[in-house]
């Protein structure tokens, strides 16, 4: 066990939860950000580019939701076959890993609409790829992953 790390099931999920607060507090700065930068006038966004913006939006969407399943599957095979301290504790690192791409792959939603709303000179534009941001970690919020399945499997104090 690492020298800091939380020493029960309940420290993991603690840290999980604020962790996903702290994405979610990420992506409010993502929607503010905007209006603080942009102003009125050129457009410098290239017509050719918006639509690059969207699919890789859409392809970061879908990567988390890909990954959050990858990951899962591989805990719950691992949590199936774990038997020693060693292997419990790895699991939480694992599930820590997991959550913390899954979430990323959803802030990259939040960060490509806060640079075609600033690039595009209009910071509503934003909004919405922030507020599909948001759903996408609600939808991968720490009560989503096979949690319970690991609980009980406690990290050795």
């Amino acid at each position: 066990m690492t020298p800091g790390a939380p020493s029960s099931s309940s420290g993991e999920l603690r840290l999980l939860h604020l962790l996903w607060v702290v994405f979610m507090l990420i992506i409010g700065v993502y929607a503010v950000l905007p209006f603080l930068i942009a102003g009125e006038g050129l457009d410098l966004l290239p017509a050719g580019a918006r639509p690059g913006l969207f699919f890789a939006a859409l392809g970061a969407a879908v990567a988390s939701f890909a990954a959050r399943r990858w990951w899962s599957n591989s805990l719950l095979a691992a949590a199936a076959s774990a038997a020693g301290g060693e292997m419990k504790t790895d699991l939480w690192v694992r599930l820590r890993a997991g959550c913390l791409i899954s979430w990323a792959l959803g802030e990259v939603v939040a960060i490509l609409g806060c640079a075609y709303a600033i690039l595009g000179q209009r910071p509503v534009d934003g909004l919405p790829w922030s507020a599909g941001a948001l759903l996408l970690l609600y939808l991968h919020r720490p009560a989503a992953w096979p949690v319970q399945a690991l609980a009980g499997r406690a990290v050795p104090a």
